[in-house]
């Protein structure tokens, strides 16, 4: 999909060429530069945790998984681009991308910066997962209590605490204004993120094929 220069993967901004065309939507059907784009995709969840060079990352097994994915012919990729904190909370995948509002943890950014190159140059596109009704990510349920406070419900099987309860407190993200707020500052904070390993904003970043507001 585009040519480059450098030797291995840890080049920086050492590309010649990015000539990988956006995905567009013409009636029913999903084109690049015109032409039928039809994909095999798969979920890798962990992808941007893996990317990391901190805690819990392993960029070597990273790059083979991605490597066995694209012999296989997957294309598209749906990944996490936002995980909450805190990371002590029970049942989730640490560490997360945010781990309060606004604030960030420097190794996952770099993570996703190095798995969007690492994607790009494999030819595959990425569809970008914001957020998760669930709790395993952090989720709605830690926007909400970010900033209604209280006991966090954590849904069964992790507590016996029944699906309902867990819920109910979630569906109360969109009744809370300054939740919703901070969901929509961290979709402009990752769009409008200069990605070094790339040299392109990812708002601007045509390997994005899509963006999805949440998981479920």
């Amino acid at each position: 999909p585009f040519v480059n220069n450098w030797d291995d993967y840890g080049g920086m901004n050492q590309y010649t060429e990015w000539a990988m065309p956006f995905v567009t939507v013409n009636g029913m059907q999903f084109e690049t530069d015109g032409v039928p784009f039809y994909f095999t995709g798969a979920n890798f969840w962990s992808a941007m945790n893996l990317a990391s060079n901190g805690t819990g990352g392993d960029r070597a097994r990273l790059d083979r998984e991605l490597d066995f994915l694209a012999s296989q012919g997957v294309t598209v990729l749906r990944v996490m681009a936002g995980t909450e904190g805190p990371d002590t909370e029970l049942a989730r995948v640490v560490p997360a991308l945010q781990v309060a509002p606004g604030v960030y943890n420097q190794d996952l950014l770099d993570g996703l910066d190095y798995l969007m190159y690492a994607m790009k140059k494999r030819g595959m596109y990425a569809v970008m997962c914001l957020t998760n009704f669930w709790n395993w990510s952090g989720g709605m349920s830690q926007y909400h209590n970010w900033f209604a406070g209280g006991p966090l419900p954590i849904r069964q099987p992790m507590t016996g605490s029944s699906n309902s309860a867990f819920m109910d407190y979630t569906e109360d993200f969109y009744l809370n204004t300054a939740a919703m707020q901070a969901y929509k500052d961290h979709f402009d904070f990752v769009a409008t993120r200069l990605n070094p390993y790339t040299g392109i904003a990812y708002k601007d970043e045509p390997a994005i094929m899509a963006w999805e507001h949440a998981n479920d």
